[in-house]
């Protein structure tokens, strides 16, 4: 039974977590609650909205200066259809800060409601699905104010809408936004398409059973896994090897205004290196991640830069799928009408939350949001 004195009915997360905080002991809150005027407690749902965008412009921020520090991204996207079957488009960005490969949910974007809201009224009778995601992943990348000219690549899925030569979405993305973005798909999706397709050839058939086989071999043994794990780490680059790669730098990252022979001496002199370690029984770099930290911006920065791109590379679009996860979360049937900025900034706050976001900054935003709203 409650006491006479205790509400009942149960006014909310939000509300129920003050009044919890209250009785653990928090006289500050307590007394904040009772002695302010009523129109200035900041418990209502505006001032929570502006709150929660302060805290999604805190952590895009954050991003964003980290995407900034190793200059080269790659955009991950996917769509779904949330339970008010609105088209959510979920925007990942892939870096590399530090020590390590990131993947950053950044935004949900509700593809229609773009899409029906900045298109002028002559171009209304041109919807394409496709089309819808791609002017939405453009102006998310405006925004945030990230240049498309270091936007090293794209990867989605290999469905028609997204892939088309003629109005897929990576197309669209990379005439209109990021004209060096290389295209890259889902290494898992391709991978399916390809079993699916080949299943039918009998050469592959058998060709499989051996594949089965041969890692059954090397699984049975520790002695055996071991030595094939040693073996596929030893790596011989030929001189056709280095101007192969040159050739290729040429063609897809003409941007970088690389001369080939420089690129070519940089790999020739990074080759002696780690020849020279090697046969002196030192540690040679097998990930992207060992050879940054051993890669010096004087003498390589233009091996640096290409790991920098090639760390990027992504192998599937795990981590925009994963976020989907998120929404589902956040976005049921008893939350279906919810807006799209509460949605994105609860979003990351979830996504996010391993993140160190400065109260500071918060409160700092806030003030600034009150003072462009009220004048003062």
């Amino acid at each position: 039974m409650a006491s006479s004195n205790t509400s009942v009915s149960n006014r909310g997360n939000f509300r129920e977590l003050l009044r919890f905080q209250i009785k653990s002991g928090d006289k500050v809150l307590e007394n904040h609650l009772k002695t302010t005027h009523a129109k200035a407690t900041y418990l209502s749902n505006t001032i929570q909205e502006e709150i929660i965008e302060c805290c999604k412009e805190e952590i895009i921020y954050k991003i964003l200066t980290d995407i900034k520090s190793n200059k080269f991204y790659r955009i991950i996207f996917d769509e779904t259809t949330d339970v008010s079957h609105s088209s959510q488009m979920t925007l990942v960005l892939r870096y590399i800060f530090g020590e390590k490969i990131k993947e950053d949910f950044v935004s949900f974007i509700n593809c229609h409601i773009y899409f029906y809201n900045n298109q002028k009224s002559n171009q209304e009778e041109q919807i394409n699905d496709n089309e819808e995601s791609t002017e939405n992943d453009e102006n998310t990348l405006i925004e945030p104010k990230l240049t498309g000219d270091n936007t090293v690549g794209i990867s989605t899925d290999g469905c028609s809408v997204m892939t088309s030569t003629v109005r897929g979405a990576v197309k669209y993305i990379q005439s209109n936004a990021t004209p060096n973005a290389v295209y890259s798909p889902c290494s898992n999706h391709c991978l399916n398409l390809s079993i699916s397709k080949s299943s039918s050839v009998m050469s592959i058939k058998n060709s499989v059973g051996i594949i089965t086989e041969t890692v059954k071999f090397f699984n049975m043994s520790a002695k055996r896994n071991f030595v094939l794990k040693k073996s596929i780490c030893v790596v011989d680059i030929k001189s056709d090897d280095i101007n192969y790669i040159a050739e290729i730098v040429d063609k897809e990252y003409s941007y970088l205004h690389i001369e080939k022979q420089y690129l070519t001496s940089e790999l020739e002199l990074w080759i002696a290196k780690w020849t020279r370690v090697k046969n002196e029984g030192g540690h040679i770099p097998i990930t992207v991640i060992d050879g940054l930290d051993h890669c010096q911006d004087v003498l390589f920065p233009n091996i640096k830069t290409l790991l920098l791109i090639i760390g990027s590379l992504p192998i599937s679009v795990a981590s925009a799928e994963r976020s989907f996860s998120t929404l589902r979360r956040l976005k049921d049937w008893l939350r279906s009408r919810m807006c799209q900025d509460r949605l994105n900034g609860l979003a990351l706050l979830h996504v996010h939350k391993e993140k160190e976001v400065s109260i500071d900054n918060i409160i700092e935003r806030f003030s600034k949001v009150k003072k462009k709203k009220y004048g003062n």
